[in-house]
Order: C-alpha cells, then sequence, then structure tokens
C-alpha cells in the first residue's frame, strides 16, 4: 500500500494526460451513461468532448449563473427551516432538500434553464437511486458484472427499467431546450453576436454557450454528436445529482 501525505505528490498523478483509464467498475455506467465524457476510455474520444465542453464552463459562463445559486440557495434554506420546525429540533434527512435543490440548479443553469416540477425530480430521484442500489449490488456480488448473466436477472431487469427512466428524463431536457431554442428563433449560424466575438476574439461561437446549447449546436449544426451521444452527456452531467 502507498500512502501520500503531500498534495504535491498527487498533482502528477491527477494533472497526468495519461492516467486517466477508469477503473473497471465504471463499466457498471455505461447502460445509462453510454460513451460520455464521465466514463470514456478511447482518448480521441476523450479529448475531443473535453474540447468541445470546456468553453461552457469558463467562469464568465458560471458568473451568469450567480442568481439561479443565489434564489435556488434562498429556497433550500426556507426548506431546511421549516423541516427543522417540523421535527421539533430533532435528526432530519437533508439529503432529499439537497437533492432538489442542486436538480433546480443545473436544469436552470447548464441544462438551459428548465423548471422542474415536484413529479419530475420525484421521479429521477427514484429511478437514480434504484440506479445505484443496483450498482452497489453488482459491487457486492461480482458474478453481476458479467453483463450477460447481469441482463438476464432481476436485478438487471429493474437496472434497465430505471435507466430508461433516466433517459428519458435527459430526453426530456433536450426536447424542451430545443423546442424553446425554435420558438425564439435562435439561429446558431447566423448568431450576430457569435460573429462579432469571432471577428474580434477569434474565438469560436460555442464560446458563450451554456452547456445544454452547446450540445444541440454541436448535435444539429455540426454533426459532432449522435442524438443518444448529446443524451448521455446530459445523463453523466444529471448523475452528479445524486
Amino acid at each position: 500500500m502507498v500512502v501520500i501525505a503531500a498534495p504535491e505528490l498527487l498533482e502528477p498523478i491527477l494533472t497526468s494526460n495519461t492516467l486517466i483509464t477508469k477503473a473497471i467498475e465504471y463499466d457498471c455506467f455505461i447502460p445509462l451513461l453510454g460513451k460520455s465524457l464521465a466514463v470514456a476510455k478511447a482518448e480521441p474520444w476523450k479529448k475531443k468532448n473535453r474540447r468541445l465542453f470546456n468553453p461552457a464552463f469558463k467562469v464568465k459562463i458560471l458568473n451568469k449563473f450567480l442568481y439561479a445559486f443565489n434564489d435556488k440557495s434562498l429556497v433550500c434554506a426556507q426548506e431546511l427551516e421549516e423541516a427543522i420546525k417540523s421535527h421539533k429540533g430533532g435528526e432530519i434527512n437533508v439529503f432529499p432538500i439537497m437533492t432538489s435543490c442542486t436538480m433546480d440548479i443545473i436544469c436552470e443553469t447548464t441544462m438551459g434553464g428548465k423548471t422542474l416540477n415536484d413529479e419530475d425530480k420525484a421521479n429521477y430521484i427514484k429511478n437514480f437511486h434504484g440506479f445505484e442500489n443496483i450498482f452497489q449490488q453488482r459491487l457486492n456480488q461480482p458474478w453481476l458484472r458479467l453483463d450477460w448473466l447481469f441482463k438476464l436477472s432481476e436485478p438487471g431487469r429493474r437496472n434497465e427499467r430505471f435507466c430508461q427512466g433516466l433517459r428519458d428524463f435527459s430526453n426530456m431536457l433536450i426536447s424542451d431546450r430545443r423546442e424553446l431554442l425554435k420558438r425564439t428563433k435562435i439561429n446558431y449560424e447566423s448568431n450576430n453576436n457569435y460573429k462579432n466575438n469571432r471577428e474580434n476574439n477569434g474565438h469560436e461561437e460555442k464560446e458563450n454557450m451554456v452547456f445544454m446549447d452547446l450540445l444541440i449546436k454541436e448535435s444539429d449544426v455540426n454533426s459532432n454528436f449522435t442524438h443518444d451521444e448529446m443524451r448521455d452527456e446530459v445523463s453523466s452531467m444529471m448523475a452528479g445529482v445524486g
């Protein structure tokens, strides 16, 4: 066993461009996340995705989301206060409240401003927790890591239902945002702001786009992603909620 006590010694490992192969346990996420950045193994694919997505997380983009962080944090604080009062100062389970807050923030920022209702959030959380539980089961029962056996098992069939529910949620986010872009007549190829940015700064149009808009553009305009690949990237981003 090797124990590293100083962060400086760990930095070469974490910043390495070659030591990026995921552990075999990550294969259990493939039914849900496909070949998305979170589980990508092929170096060219990973480099491509990183290059495409980095602009969506620049500081000037994230700064635009501060209003959402503030608003949803206030709602979260109010819900925590109400939970404390209802439990008369006793123990409370903060995870449902924090998960709801996180989902609201992600969907109203990187996902393009989608407002979720309680049913949407409840269904997503139920499916994701079901997926998590089966993932833990596969870790504890190694024979379930055999895909062919897992697919024939009862946990495998339940896992597919959970994954389908999560994929449907991602498809809903994509569809809603794409329809909104169409209704507001946003045309990425003729966007004047983009043209000005490119002329003045030499950057590509994706420089000022949020994550979801960038995905839609790369799929619909540049054909860099199929719909399934785009959905997997959205699922990968949303998986951080759990």
